[in-house]
């Protein structure tokens, strides 16, 4: 078998195990009453619930690349989500029911999503050991109730009296550590921490219609947030987001129409196409704007007008 037809091959064989992923994530969001809405590229599905996540699927986590781990925390900070990869994966072997971290952003198994969908105590990977968060206002607040000193819980534990006062300011400690802590003041006293690192606008330089976009957003009073390579490519907040998906080429439109839609829906988000002309004033059942229509507005209440009149408001 040459290079071409091996590379061929392992390249289908990926991508089957990821779409085998895929539907098992999306039985463990259904399982746990999370609406779904599928995407492509930058991430592979945002889940509206409890814990709202932008998810991005990996076999190997160890893909992972810096400008795509900045790339999809930003696309989650503009939908209020946390940014999540679920992989199958590293280097070294299949995931540990950990959280792992990728420049900043969780990364967990499949069982381990369900064990953030289900509320139990994360383990997270560190470089000596699975480390676990812990409430220390909460543990404080027990081991009074129970008129436990520091030293007693110490003790009980097998740990220093300093180590106890330490974990009740907030901290981390190995997961048997914690168990004792628990076994000893008879509560659940850790937290779970899935909150990203960082939050970036990395996007690389605009160019054509959507640097037009961008800035005309800017000089209307948006705060906008560019994000290549995802279904929309600039989030405008003011009072609200605004999602909005800039292409010169018409049928990137109505590719995307769809998901575009489904994320608008269960995110709360107005979302609109910006093209460079397009005959319809909607696809998919969201509004069209054309350069000559967003050049003509000098106002922000006119945009949004404009946007809430297209969209049927």
């Amino acid at each position: 078998m040459n290079f071409r037809r091996k590379l061929k091959k392992k390249t289908h064989h990926l991508n089957g195990m990821k779409q085998g992923v895929i539907g098992s994530v999306e039985k463990e969001f259904e399982d746990a009453d999370y609406r779904i809405a599928a995407a492509k590229g930058l991430f592979d599905m945002v889940a509206a619930g409890e814990n709202p996540m932008t998810v991005k699927i990996l076999t190997n986590v160890d893909s992972v690349t810096k400008s795509g781990a900045f790339r999809l925390s930003a696309a989650a900070s503009s939908l209020d989500t946390t940014p999540v990869f679920v992989g199958v994966k590293t280097r070294k072997g299949a995931m540990e029911n950990c959280v792992y971290t990728r420049f900043g952003v969780p990364a967990v198994s499949l069982l381990g999503l369900r064990e953030i969908l289900q509320n139990r105590t994360l383990n997270y990977a560190e470089r000596g050991g699975p480390v676990v968060y812990i409430d220390g206002e909460k543990m404080r607040q027990r081991r009074e109730a129970l008129g436990l000193s520091l030293g007693a819980v110490s003790r009980s534990v097998g740990v220093s009296r300093k180590s106890i006062s330490e974990y009740e300011k907030g901290g981390r400690a190995r997961p048997e550590v914690v168990e004792k802590i628990e076994n000893t003041l008879k509560a659940r006293i850790t937290k779970n921490d899935l909150f990203p690192e960082i939050t970036s606008n990395y996007a690389g330089r605009a160019r054509g219609l959507e640097a037009f976009v961008d800035k005309k957003l800017k000089s209307l009073g948006f705060d906008t947030m560019r994000i290549s390579r995802s279904v929309f490519n600039i989030a405008a907040r003011r009072d609200e987001v605004i999602l909005a998906n800039v292409s010169e080429n018409t049928r990137n439109l109505r590719k995307n129409a769809s998901m575009l839609h489904g994320i608008s829906e269960i995110t709360n988000r107005r979302a609109v196409f910006v093209s460079a002309r397009f005959s319809k004033s909607s696809v998919g059942g969201l509004p069209v704007i054309t350069r000559d229509e967003l050049d003509a507005v000098d106002e922000i209440e006119d945009f949004e007008e404009m946007v809430g009149e297209k969209n049927g408001l």
